[in-house]
């Protein structure tokens, strides 16, 4: 199954996690407030422009029309660009939200074209994540900003369950090799998400001349063991929650296995 292929029959459920009180729900909702908390910081001025790469639904881009943006908000996926669409029309926005069908490894955008560029949940399906933050920082006005996002490597939640820990990976590969062989593995599987540690992320951004100015790791859970979730609904938030806590004050141990590296950078003059 092909990354668009995978979201666009998720749609709905991308639409609706930044509203659902999950896990998996919380972690993305406190992705996004982060990332609008850290540009309204910046201070930037109304009317300044900005890009949604991989806007989904279109919940972020329409909350940067309401602090004041000029915002392109793309997607690769038919399906997503029009949810995208319908929710600027149904608030109005259209004039201040422009939605485009757009591939974020070749942006028609001009060199330098925004102030500040959004790329949440984009890197980690893309096949050669160096390429895409390239482009996105060619589309970035010098000075400018991007805040984006990988999903971490070493992440607590897969340290604790064999069936996702990096360090059994060779093994999960050998089996999956044989799986294929066999064709015992079942057609149209989900793929699966790129994963970076956040110093291999620091050093494609430093590749692509960004500087680094803040940077968060968020997200414990879901926590399961053999892919099977381990805690009720309410404890894992809970859970979620007071890790993330420990985590922003640099607890050993949490400070660098949250599921998400989030990070803002700033293009080089």
């Amino acid at each position: 199954m092909s990354v668009e292929e995978f979201f666009s029959r998720a749609t709905r459920f991308w639409t609706d996690i930044y509203a659902g009180d999950d896990v998996y729900s919380v972690i993305h909702q406190r992705r996004r407030q982060t990332a609008l908390d850290w540009i309204e910081d910046l201070d930037l001025a109304k009317g300044s422009r900005a890009l949604d790469a991989g806007c989904g639904g279109g919940t972020l881009a329409v909350a940067l029309a309401a602090r004041g943006f000029v915002v392109d908000a793309v997607d690769s996926v038919e399906s997503m660009v029009e949810s995208a669409r319908e929710k600027t029309l149904e608030l109005s926005l259209n004039g201040h939200v422009r939605v485009e069908q757009m591939n974020v490894n070749r942006l028609t955008f001009e060199q330098g074209s925004f102030d500040v560029v959004f790329a949440l949940g984009v890197l980690p399906w893309v096949p050669t994540p160096r390429d895409v933050i390239a482009e996105l920082a060619r589309v970035t006005k010098p000075g400018g900003y991007l805040i984006a996002n990988v999903d971490n490597r070493v992440r607590l939640i897969h340290l604790l369950d064999p069936r996702f820990n990096p360090w059994m990976a060779p093994i999960r590969n050998a089996v999956k090799a044989i799986l294929v062989r066999s064709r015992l593995r079942r057609p149209g599987s989900p793929p699966l998400s790129n994963e970076l540690s956040h110093r291999e992320f620091d050093q494609l951004l430093d590749a692509a001349g960004l500087t680094p100015l803040k940077n968060k790791m968020l997200g414990f859970g879901v926590f399961t063991f053999l892919g099977r979730p381990v805690l009720s609904n309410r404890r894992g938030v809970a859970l979620d929650r007071r890790l993330q806590r420990l985590a922003d004050r640099g607890f050993p141990g949490l400070r660098s296995t949250g599921s998400q590296y989030l990070v803002l950078a700033r293009k080089q003059s």
